[in-house]
């Protein structure tokens, strides 16, 4: 939503917790190969039906082997104990999930939270944008480095706006997340973008140090390079950006084809993030 918190969502579930989904006030740009940083969407009228999950950024599901996902993917979930209005705000949470930077999701496929729920905390788990839709590398201008991580900004963004709708404490909020969520974690403590957004962190399994969570700039881009000549770039006189040529691209058949680069990428670790440069302002 824009401008103001949020209302009116119609999401409340069985048992003791209250599942809201879907809720987000971020969003990529029409498509996501153009590479932009979310933006907040547009409020909208009446009661949102939150009862579903939104879909997830798309990736190649590396239990099912095939791609799946959207580019309308940038959604979030609240798991309340109790809505207002509640004696005392509750602590937040705020799961990033991990996943190689090429896939994973912020649904319930492998993580609950029916144990933080019990435990009185409100929940938030976030969806970020994944592999070269998400962190794609290139020193063209209108492209901006490092979306996953602005994803992830973004929702920190709407939990300060919003949390309190749903009795959580915007002054107690603390991220946690594992493997690649632990490294983005590491990543949101030391950027100034986050100032103010969270107050404790748990990386688990991963940090900023570990050699998987940063690639050299010029790796990444030879990477890149090689994406685009698998699908067709051919382009030699600079006529053409890579970029521009990439927009052309059905969604998913650039993923199915990042899967064969990092497939044949056997010695190195296979994710597509890159933080070189301004590191800590993603760019």
């Amino acid at each position: 939503m824009l401008h103001r918190k949020i209302l009116y969502v119609a999401g409340i579930k069985p048992r003791t917790s209250v599942s809201v989904t879907r809720n987000s006030d971020y969003q990529a740009v029409v498509s996501m190969i153009t590479h932009y940083a979310p933006e907040r969407v547009d409020p909208w009228e009446g009661v949102r039906d939150a009862l579903t999950t939104g879909s997830v950024c798309t990736q190649n599901n590396i239990f099912q082997q095939r791609i799946e996902g959207d580019e309308d993917c940038l959604f979030l979930n609240v798991y309340s104990p109790q809505l207002p209005p509640t004696k005392t705000p509750r602590a937040v949470m705020v799961w990033i999930h991990g996943g190689g930077y090429i896939w994973g999701s912020g649904n319930t496929d492998l993580y609950g939270p029916d144990y933080l729920v019990d435990a009185g905390v409100v929940l938030v788990t976030i969806n970020y944008r994944l592999g070269v839709l998400g962190f794609y590398h290139s020193d063209e201008s209108d492209v901006s480095a490092n979306n996953g991580l602005r994803d992830q900004t973004m929702a920190l963004r709407w939990v300060q706006d919003n949390i309190e709708q749903f009795g959580g404490d915007p002054d107690n909020v603390t991220i946690f997340g594992e493997s690649a969520g632990g490294g983005s974690v590491h990543h949101l403590i030391l950027s100034p973008l986050t100032k103010g957004l969270f107050h404790k962190a748990i990386p688990m399994s991963g940090s900023a140090f570990c050699p998987w969570a940063v690639i050299d700039g010029t790796v990444l881009k030879q990477r890149t390079l090689r994406l685009g000549q698998g699908l067709g770039f051919k382009d030699v006189n600079g006529v053409q950006s890579l970029a521009d040529f990439l927009r052309t691209i059905p969604v998913n058949e650039l993923v199915a084809s990042q899967s064969k680069v990092l497939n044949e990428v056997s010695t190195e670790r296979k994710d597509f993030i890159s933080l070189v440069g301004q590191v800590f302002g993603f760019k």
